[in-house]
Parts: C-alpha cells; structure tokens; sequence
C-alpha cells in the first residue's frame, strides 16, 4: 500500500473519530461550553456552538444567557446569541447581589447603561421597549427598562428609551413607577427627565409612597424642589395626614 494512500486512510480515520467523538456529545455539554464561552465574551465560539448544535439554542433559553450578555454589555455575543437562534426575550432571574437582580435582557442592558445593547434589542431584535421582567415568584410584572434606567441615573439610556416610546407612567406589581424608582435613589436628572415626559408625580405606591416621599429620603433637594413646584391641585398628596 503507497504512502499516500495511507495518509489518505489515516486522515479518514481521524475524521471518523471527531465524528464519533462530537456525536457523543451531550447537550448538557454543549450548553456548558455554550455558557462558558458567553461568560467569558467569546463571540466566536458562542457562534460555532451554535451553528453545530441548534438545538442548543433552547436551552440557552431556558437559561437566562441573553442577561448575562446584556449584564456585561456585549453586543458582539448578544448578536451571536440572536442570530443563533436564542430569544433575545428570554426571561429569567440574574442575581446581581442578594437583594437585587435582573427579569430580562432589556432591563439588564438599561439597568447597566449599556446602551448600544439596549439599542439593538430595541431596534433590531425588536424587544418591546415596555417589556416587563419576570419577578422571583414567576410573574411577570417586574420593572421596565426605563424604572432600571431611571434607577441607575443613566440619562442617555432614559433618553432612547422615552424617544422609543417607554410608559413613563408604568405601575409594577407594586404600584412602582419609573420616576418612584429614580427617587429612591436620588437621580434628580432622571425624575427631571420624566416630569418632562409626562411622569405623574401624585402617584402612589403599595406602601402609600410618593416620588416626593422617596426623593426627600435620598436628599435629592433638585428633584424635592421639581416636584413640589407642580401646581398645588397636582401635588402628592401625603398619605400619613389626614
């Protein structure tokens, strides 16, 4: 037997083994790999992962990896993700720290100021700029991404998104609105932001808070000015007098 002949058998003989050896392969495996390669930022293998395995694409859905992508503002790997076939509105639980996390992609991007990635979803992946997050117990009205956005005081964020059409007035669960959420934190350029936008400064929460009730805890005395200037009839009304 000629030299080339066995070079040709031996290269067949190890493209049989990869074969066999990638057919063994358990799509627990595949999503391991999958997760790794997206924690670790690797557009590259995200799409290779994918291309060789579909059907991995579901469990990427079942496990909340557009978050982790949108988290930690990778647009090259949310694209990978996308055009892999993985639902950008993916929803799921991402910790952020033990009281605090995430319910989708979009209001993890938002919450992050990362705004290319928030573009893209809104834009082109076509994520309904309202989408609500999943809470811990399953529902599905959690915050928005511009409550997050107003939360973390990332103005540009909060700009695209009431450009895009966001509820500045959106209730959570818990009765929660956007501009309750840039109170809480003392974001004073955020609740200017959506007092201009339409925001209802009278709104009442679960615990019958106003936004004025929270900006005066934080010591925002710009936003504690802003809203007490709005005429008397449209003032909070304090819910502890009578």
């Amino acid at each position: 037997m000629g030299k080339p002949v066995v070079r040709v058998l031996a290269t067949l003989m190890t493209l049989a083994l990869c074969l066999a050896a990638r057919a063994q392969v358990s799509p627990e495996d595949r999503f391991e790999a999958l997760q790794e390669a997206v924690m670790g930022g690797d557009a590259g293998q995200v799409s290779r992962i994918l291309a060789e395995s579909p059907s991995v694409a579901t469990w990427a859905a079942s496990i909340p990896l557009p978050l982790v992508a949108a988290k930690d503002g990778r647009l090259d790997v949310m694209r990978a993700l996308v055009a892999g076939g993985v639902d950008p509105r993916a929803k799921g639980v991402l910790w952020v720290s033990q009281s605090a996390y995430y319910g989708n992609a979009l209001c993890a991007a938002a919450g992050e100021g990362h705004l290319e990635v928030v573009r893209y979803l809104v834009l082109t992946a076509k994520v309904p700029v309202d989408e609500r997050e999943i809470m811990v117990d399953g529902r599905e009205q959690g915050w928005t991404a511009l409550q997050w956005a107003a939360f973390a005081g990332k103005g540009d964020v909060c700009a695209f998104l009431l450009e895009q059409g966001a509820d500045p007035a959106y209730r959570d669960a818990r009765g929660d609105t956007p501009l309750h959420a840039a109170a809480m934190r003392g974001q004073g350029d955020a609740g200017l932001m959506l007092l201009k936008a339409g925001a209802d400064p009278g709104a009442v929460d679960a615990l019958g808070m106003t936004p004025l009730h929270y900006a005066a805890g934080s010591g925002d005395l710009p936003l504690c000015t802003a809203l007490l200037a709005v005429r008397p009839a449209e003032r909070p009304r304090d819910p502890f007098c009578l």
